[in-house]
């Protein structure tokens, strides 16, 4: 049987998976009406149970990131959106009934905006935006019933991305992407407004993901410093010495770490396909992901659920 092209040019698609903070629900992107908007659907109680979501955003422009509060009884999110494809990300605040609607970026739509994290009790957010200049990316802080507060005017050209909340809510870790070869950590008091480079100052070095470990003390990122591939390190942030943790003769692509810092999620690429595992902290095991009901594929996205005991992947 032949089917029509248009056919093949209308497959819907379904990423950027968000926990929220009750663990009961999921909430994503996904094109099912033409254009990316924020959908929500409960978990299923039974495991072969299919239920259809419900859509949060009508928006005429694009959905680009939905992130989910991680505090605990908080259903609100946050998504991103531009304006008629131009790139500039605004931020959105969205209750938790999916009726009311804040622009947290309001007054500036000519910058773009990259979404950081939320912090633990959900009364404030990390993002950075280029307000200042437009080839310039800045840190900004802010509680989500004020405006934003400029913490690290950052003087160099590269989008500063992956800013996480260390264990305490005072300092920030920040990945400044110049180019896709060339990376840098950063550290931010966020206090004092302070930042130093973690990172060694070598050149064509990558750092893809980073996450605080749970004493606040050290980090594990992805990298390819002194390597061929990508892979996991702990970095202690007093002596800025390196310690492999998981070492790839394959680029490791993807790394989370769980909420109660027990675990690392990484996903290994094997000629192409992703590979998911799993090591847990204490033990040093590691185990594989039970493989996905379809033909193997590229996991895009993780994300845990608060309480660690789940983990969502988009492939």
């Amino acid at each position: 049987m032949k089917y029509p092209i248009s056919r093949y040019l209308n497959v819907r698609s379904a990423y950027f998976p968000s926990f929220t903070s009750d663990g009961q629900r999921i909430a994503f992107i996904a094109n099912i009406t033409g254009v990316p908007q924020i959908w929500q659907v409960p978990l299923p109680s039974d495991p072969d149970g299919v239920l259809w979501p419900d859509q949060l955003s009508f928006e005429t422009d694009r959905a680009m990131g939905v992130w989910c509060s991680p505090a605990p009884g908080d259903g609100r999110l946050i998504y991103a959106r531009d304006v008629g494809g131009n790139e500039n990300a605004q931020l959105c605040l969205l209750s938790a009934d999916g009726a009311t609607e804040t622009f947290l970026t309001a007054g500036h739509e000519d910058a773009m905006h990259i979404f950081g994290e939320w912090s633990a009790d959900g009364s404030q957010i990390l993002f950075a935006a280029n307000r200042r200049d437009p080839g310039l990316f800045d840190l900004y802080l802010q509680p989500l019933d004020g405006e934003a507060r400029l913490v690290w005017r950052h003087g160099e050209p590269g989008f500063l991305i992956d800013m996480r909340f260390s264990p305490d809510g005072r300092r920030s870790v920040v990945r400044r992407m110049s180019s896709s070869f060339r990376h840098d950590l950063f550290e931010v008091d966020l206090i004092a407004g302070i930042a130093h480079r973690i990172s060694p100052s070598d050149e064509d070095t990558r750092y893809e993901a980073v996450s605080y470990a749970e004493d606040g003390r050290s980090l594990f990122t992805t990298t390819d410093l002194d390597a061929e591939y990508l892979h996991i390190v702990r970095l202690d942030l007093e002596t800025g010495s390196m310690a492999k943790v998981v070492a790839s003769d394959r680029d490791i692509e993807l790394m989370t770490c769980s909420p109660d810092g027990r675990c690392i999620a990484y996903a290994v690429n094997l000629d192409g396909a992703s590979e998911l595992r799993l090591l847990d902290l204490a033990s040093g095991e590691t185990r594989t992901a039970p493989a996905l009901d379809t033909s193997p594929g590229v996991v895009g996205m993780m994300g845990w659920r608060r309480t660690s005991a789940r983990l969502i992947r988009c492939a």
